[in-house]
């Protein structure tokens, strides 16, 4: 399984792999889903291998350069002990070198690398050379003498570095120990930067730990921790530590305990490994280790003991595992110190981790000792013994070569940026399955969207096949084929097909990855380009054919289009200017082909489509058959415009050149939102003028272009066919008049476009119209006078010479300049508008008056507001007229001389003014009918509307108090005598009251004028003017007593009337009875209005004018005449007065 790992995780297999892996994917790709791409199939496949060579090859580089540099980076002296180590460097790369025959140099950078420290004499040297490595250099010293600075030891799997013990310890010269420490640290760090080392060996004599007392381990514990913390500080890593216990075979007993063991046996490991974790090794733990390792020893003793048959060995063999006990307390109380709780006392030096502690004997060498029976021995007087010299080592071999260089992965960053890294590489590795796998899922996506798009693009083209036949095509088309016709097809070949231009300009994402079948994308666009040819091309031509029939005989109207025709109809040749064509069509479609906002999309269309025709420039026309023009219509309107003066075709060509941006109502005077000042806002948002009729138009356009205007007339003399040769030379004087009159058009009616809103009403609109600082009104003016203007430039005067000479000269300049067509042009448009500028920005301003005005006006307006309609005006102004009526008239009378001012110095505001001055004096009269009415609602109604209802004689109800009519009537009546007294026609007698023909009571309602004559006819009613004659009527049996207001009358037939005068103060009670001989019934009612209660019990009959009689049966009447006062028995009389809800 390791070899299978290491297999797999060879470069050159994983690069090797890539590359067959991508070759075979482009040999796939490239043959099955692209065949556009066959022809790169073996490109690609090359590519691929070069790019794998270039990869080794600087791979390789990489390496040799890597090498180079840790060669040259260890190599190199810093100091004296810089020196002696780079020499001992050097020397050792030579031999390596020439060992190698310079092939196995190259793989030093990639070995791992491991440094041995312990003090002096602990067999560091003598460990590396027993420890069965494959060395590529071999000291021939055996071990005994020591190490003064550094030995490089390179093996076939590592590199040791030897340190100088003194390096460990530090007591021979601190400071020169120290300084050499720190340059060898830093040798490491140079040579290799991204990993120094890959772990650290203590090496430490157990003689070394048995001899020392408990304050001289204390010291070691202090230099080792302190040592490894320089290392993790300089390096920067976190290393794995394995702690050597050398020397092991001074113990007494342990050749004895180990001389049965073969050659495999003293390779094995003597010691504990310590389990990979983060935490620091307790003394629990340790202390567990160790008497693991003792007890191996003490499992092996009893075999041991049974197979040695010397009792003197088999006794020294016996005491091994009691002296490893012995030791115990001195080894765990070391590791504790260096690696346990001890190393958080110094910083760095918990970042150095144990992995295991190990006990190992390179010769056997020196005299055995024995710290439990030593003192004994010497006491008794018995020495030990000498050991025989016989050099083998025990447990290194093994230890180094299976155990320690197996884990150089270990060193690295801490634990906690080990797993930060740990779980980056899982990520990149899932983001990559991911990308992989996204990337198949994405191609076999396109792959199935591309199908798709291919089976609809079939459908698609047979639903528009069938859609194209209802169209004429090329020459069939007719002179009332509109341009709207082939638009759904267009629109549809161009972005409805899967594969159509508009798809093309964005690939979408689900046909991608270079599945795209752009062979249909390309087919889709030269069906669609066809069909601009087919279908649109013919339907312009005709269009503009249209224009020219349509724009009657005038030469200048017919110039434009007889242009396009031309162009369009291929007569142009090369001299085709698409621009021009495209400019000409927005116009047309505009104003007469599809004008107004709601078929902007459609024109826009149209445009887009026409655009995408005139690019195809190399196949315009190709699909059109037969006469493409009609040859009498060109000639007869070459004819007419070769009538055109060339002034006017030289106008009509300047307005084609000449390109800017416009000037725009909404933009340049009005910000957004002003328009609404105007009733026309949307028209005035829309508005503008061409950048050719603007000043900088005229300074920049039309001034600019009249040294070229004869050269262009003569490229457009084409346009004339046989016409050509007969034209007049350009008069550039009169072109400047012609140019001057059509700007001095334009101009005015942008003057004239505001139309004026209803400003009594939409008070907001008045206010912002009114404002002097920022009024619509005064910005259109001033840009109009802007425009209008200085509009040449002002050049230094020349130098001329003085006299005579001089003043003639300066004449003649003058004249010249005088005679260009842009001083022509100016001269007049200056001229043309100087009444404006009076008007607008003279001395005394009258269009500051204007505003004045209208701000007057719009207080007037608010005041009324405020005051809350009428009910001020009527209540305190009676017959004045009312005081916000009067303010609105005052300043309506201020706007009519504003309107005069106006018509006289800038005619084409004066219509504005004039209405503006009119709707001033309207809504005055609206605010005087407002103020009436809401007098009479505030003043009259109420009460009129509360006595005036359902009692009686007002209605069918209880009897109404004589009081409260009296007051109501009263009231009424003043009304109409006091506030509408200037209104109200009084005929006198019964005639009904009407309104006089005035625009403040026009509104008012006729019954209305009716009711107020009725509320006089209460109030003198009720003022005792009521006289009536009663008689019987003739004919009725006996007679009749009638008593009414404590008078008692007895009618008989024959007697003459009996007067009788009515007041409501009278006597409650009306009666009626028959005479002797009399048949009518007895009667009698109660209350103020008794007496029209009783008679009104009797059948009405009128008998003429105030005249009425009431039967009460056959034989029993009377006749009552009203004499003077109001009439109370007419239908329409006195009783049918009703409080009006409004005038």
């Amino acid at each position: 399984m390791t070899m299978i790992r290491k297999w797999l995780g060879n470069w050159w297999v994983l690069a090797v792999g890539i590359a067959l892996l991508t070759t075979l994917v482009v040999f796939l790709v490239c043959g099955l889903f692209v065949a556009s791409w066959l022809f790169l199939r073996w490109w690609l496949i090359g590519a691929v291998w070069i790019a794998f060579a270039a990869s080794a090859g600087w791979r390789w580089w990489r390496l040799r350069k890597a090498d180079a540099a840790l060669v040259e980076a260890i190599a190199k002296p810093a100091d004296r002990d810089g020196e002696a180590m780079a020499a001992k460097m050097r020397e050792a790369l030579d031999r390596l070198k020439a060992d190698g025959g310079g092939k196995r140099s190259s793989a030093l950078y990639a070995k791992p690398w491991y440094v041995i420290i312990g003090p002096p004499g602990a067999g560091k040297t003598t460990l590396i050379q027993k420890s069965g490595l494959r060395l590529l250099t071999d000291e021939a010293a055996a071990g005994v003498g020591g190490t003064r600075n550094c030995d490089w030891w390179f093996a076939d799997e590592a590199v040791l570095v030897d340190t100088a013990g003194r390096y460990t310890s530090q007591d021979s010269g601190a400071d020169a120990d120290a300084q050499g420490w720190k340059a060898f640290l830093r040798t490491l760090k140079k040579a290799r930067p991204l990993q120094p080392l890959n772990g650290v060996i203590i090496a430490i004599g157990l003689d070394e730990v048995a001899r020392s007392g408990a304050e001289a381990l204390d010291r070691h514990v202090v230099t080792l921790r302190a040592r490894l913390a320089e290392l993790s500080r300089e390096l920067g890593l976190e290393l794995p530590v394995y702690v050597l216990f050398t020397k092991a075979d001074l113990l007494l007993g342990f050749t004895e305990f180990f001389d049965d063991l073969s050659v495999e046996g003293r390779r094995s490991v003597l010691g504990h490994t310590l389990p990979l974790s983060g935490d620091r090794p307790s003394q629990t733990t340790l202390a567990a280790g160790y008497d693991d390792a003792v007890q191996a020893l003490a499992d092996r003793l009893p075999a041991r003991l049974q197979a040695e048959g010397d009792p003197v060995r088999r006794g020294a063999a016996l005491t091994l595992p009691a002296r490893f006990i012995d030791l115990r307390a001195r080894l765990i109380r070391l590791l504790d110190g260096v690696f346990g709780s001890g190393a958080a006392a110094t910083p760095n030096a918990a970042a150095a981790r144990l992995r295991g502690f190990y006990f190992t004997s390179g010769v056997q060498q020196g005299t055995p000792f024995d710290r439990l029976l030593g003192s004994l021995a010497g006491a008794v007087g018995q020495g030990q013994r000498a050991r025989a010299s016989n050099p083998r080592a025990f447990f290194v071999n093994r230890l180094l070569a299976e155990v320690i260089i197996p884990e150089a992965g270990l060193a690295g960053p801490d634990l906690a940026r080990r797993k930060r890294n740990s779980r980056l590489q899982l990520a990149a590795l899932l983001l990559g399955a991911v990308m992989v796998l996204g990337l198949a899922g994405a191609m076999v996506a396109s792959f199935l969207a591309n199908r798709k798009g291919q089976d609809a693009t079939l459908v698609a083209a047979e639903t528009l096949k069938a859609a194209q036949t209802s169209l004429d095509p090329g020459d069939r088309v007719a002179l009332s084929a509109s341009l709207a016709e082939p638009l759904d097809t267009l629109d549809a070949l161009r972005d409805q097909l899967p594969f159509s231009v508009t798809a093309a300009s964005a690939v979408p994402l689900t046909q991608g990855f270079g599945l795209y079948r752009t062979t249909l994308a390309e087919e889709s666009a030269r069906v669609y380009v066809d069909a601009l040819q087919r279908y649109l091309l013919p339907r312009l031509i005709v269009t503009a054919e249209t224009a020219l029939r349509n724009a009657g005989e005038d030469p200048v109207t017919l110039y434009e289009p007889l242009k396009v025709y031309l162009m369009l109809g291929n007569r142009a040749g090369a001299r085709r200017d698409n621009g021009y064509v495209v400019q000409w069509l927005e116009t047309y479609l505009l104003t007469q082909g599809f004008p107004g906002e709601e078929n902007a999309p459609t024109r826009e269309r149209i445009l887009r489509h026409t655009r995408a025709l005139l690019a195809d420039t190399g196949r315009f026309g190709r699909q059109l058959t037969g006469p493409l023009l009609d040859g009498p219509l060109v000639e007869a309107t070459q004819g007419a415009v070769a009538a055109m003066s060339a002034e006017q075709r030289g106008l009509a060509l300047m307005k084609q050149q000449v390109t800017g941006e416009d000037w725009r109502m909404v933009g340049n005077a009005l910000l957004p939102g002003e328009a609404r000042a105007f009733a026309n806002p949307a028209e005035l948002e829309s508005l503008s003028v061409p950048y050719f009729f603007t000043k900088a138009g005229f300074q920049k356009g039309f001034s600019t272009s009249l040294p070229t205007i004869r050269e262009a007339l003569d490229r457009d003399r084409w346009m004339l066919g046989s016409s050509a040769a007969a034209q007049v030379p350009l008069n550039m004087e009169q072109l400047g008049a012609l140019y001057a009159d059509e700007y001095a058009r334009r101009w005015k009616s942008v003057l004239q476009s505001p139309q004026p809103g209803d400003y009594a009403t939409d008070t907001t609109a008045l206010a912002r119209l009114a404002n002097k600082g920022s009024s619509p009104l005064k910005k259109i003016s001033d840009q109009v006078v802007a425009n209008v203007t200085a509009l040449m430039p002002k050049l230094a005067a020349p130098k001329v010479p003085g006299g005579a000479l001089g003043k003639a000269a300066a004449g003649a300049l003058t004249q010249r300049a005088g005679r260009g067509a842009s001083a022509v042009a100016a001269r007049m448009i200056e001229a043309d508008f100087a009444g404006l500028k009076d008007y607008a920005g003279g001395p005394a301003p009258q269009l500051g008056q204007l505003l004045d005005a209208l701000g007057r006006y719009q207080l007037a307006l608010a005041q009324a507001q405020v005051a809350g309609g009428g009910g001020g005006g009527g209540g305190g102004g009676g017959g004045g007229g009312g005081g916000g009526a009067a303010g609105i008239a005052a300043a309506a009378a201020d706007l009519q001389v504003a309107a005069q001012n106006a018509s006289a110095g800038a005619p084409e505001l004066g219509a504005f003014v004039s209405q503006v001055a009119s709707g001033s004096s309207n809504a005055a009269e609206t605010q005087r009918t407002s103020e009436l009415r809401a007098a009479y609602a505030n003043g009259v109604l109420a009460d009129c509307a509360r006595v005036f209802g359902e009692g009686y004689p007002f209605g069918t109800g209880d009897d109404l108090a004589p009081a409260d009519v009296s007051r109501a009537a009263a009231q009424m009546a003043g009304f109409a005598r006091d506030t509408l007294a200037g209104y109200l026609v009084r005929t006198g007698g019964p005639k009904p009251w009407g309104w006089v023909a005035e625009p403040t009571v026009r509104s008012f309602r006729a019954t209305s004028a009716q009711q107020f004559q009725r509320a006089g006819d209460a109030e003198s009613l009720m003022g005792g003017n009521l006289v009536l004659r009663v008689s019987a009527a003739p004919g009725i049996k006996g007679g009749v007593r009638l008593r009414a207001g404590g008078v008692p009358m007895d009618l008989l037939p024959g007697n003459p009337p009996e007067r009788f005068g009515w007041s409501a103060s009278g006597s409650q009670i009306a009666e009626l009875a028959a005479l002797q001989g009399g048949t009518a019934p007895a009667l009698r009612e109660e209350g103020p209005w008794s007496l029209f209660r009783l008679l009104a019990k009797g059948r009405k009959q009128m008998l003429g004018a105030g005249r009425y009689r009431f039967a009460y049966g056959a034989e029993a009447a009377i006749d009552v005449e009203v004499v003077t006062g109001p009439d109370p028995f007419a239908a329409d009389g006195v009783f049918a007065l009703r409080c009006p809800a409004t005038l």
